[in-house]
């Protein structure tokens, strides 16, 4: 049987803030992927905000380079 990583090994890319909410109180690192239109408010909780995916640099998260 695989083994889980554990919940701080995991990664987490997410586009609602209820999801961002989640994943950190499942203390797993979170990429909150926002609508454009997201109030300021509901911004800011996770480890780093990208306004496309195609912004990630794994490298900058201990992976390898794409």
């Amino acid at each position: 049987m695989k083994k889980k990583p554990a919940p701080q090994q995991v990664l987490v890319f997410e586009d609602a803030p209820n999801g961002v909410e989640a994943a950190l109180k499942a203390q797993m690192q979170v990429c909150h992927v926002p609508d454009p239109n997201l109030a300021s408010e509901f911004r800011g909780l996770s480890y780093c905000e990208l306004s496309s995916l195609e912004q990630f640099k794994p490298e900058d998260w201990g992976l390898p380079p794409f």
